[in-house]
């Protein structure tokens, strides 16, 4: 993928190479499961303190979701830059990232409300060093959250061998 990252960079795939790193999909104008996303994301961040584990979230909403806005949403949810990623491109690229590359589902319904009706899967996917896709953890589900914790920060160690 080629997408830009909340400070306007051009972030690929390969800026995480040799990083293990946990993503998710999100937009700035959901009301439901997003700010729940986003707020587990935020603890993940602060469960990972120290490591280097770092964070993507993948915005559904490309065409609402730039650079600026997400730069304005990540300093809301005290994000760091240097390890947490807001990332946004054309909605090609976003879908064909989110469905053929991690395999979450994501359907567009329209607009309610004026705001994008987007259902999406409520993932956490956990990518290790070397790319590959490790697990799917439920972002609603606690324990989920402590056994990826668990599971990143064993795959930092073996990565760091």
């Amino acid at each position: 993928f080629a997408m830009h990252d909340q400070a306007g960079r051009e972030v690929t795939e390969k800026d995480f190479h040799g990083s293990v790193w946990i993503a998710d999909f999100i937009f700035i104008r959901c009301s439901e499961s997003c700010p729940m996303l986003t707020s587990r994301m935020a603890n993940l961040a602060r469960d990972l303190e120290g490591s280097k584990v770092r964070l993507a979230s993948f915005s559904l909403d490309p065409e609402n979701d730039t650079p600026e806005e997400l730069a304005i949403y990540a300093a809301k949810w005290h994000a760091d830059e240097k390890n947490w990623s807001f990332l946004t491109g054309p909605i090609a690229d976003v879908q064909r990232v989110v469905t053929a590359g991690f395999k979450v589902g994501v359907t567009r319904l329209g607009e309610k409300d004026g705001v994008p009706n987007i259902q999406h899967g409520n993932w956490f996917v956990l990518i290790d060093a070397a790319g590959v896709i490790r697990g799917y953890f439920r972002a609603d589900e606690e324990s989920d959250r402590r056994t990826l914790v668990e599971a990143a920060r064993a795959l930092e160690l073996r990565s760091a061998r």
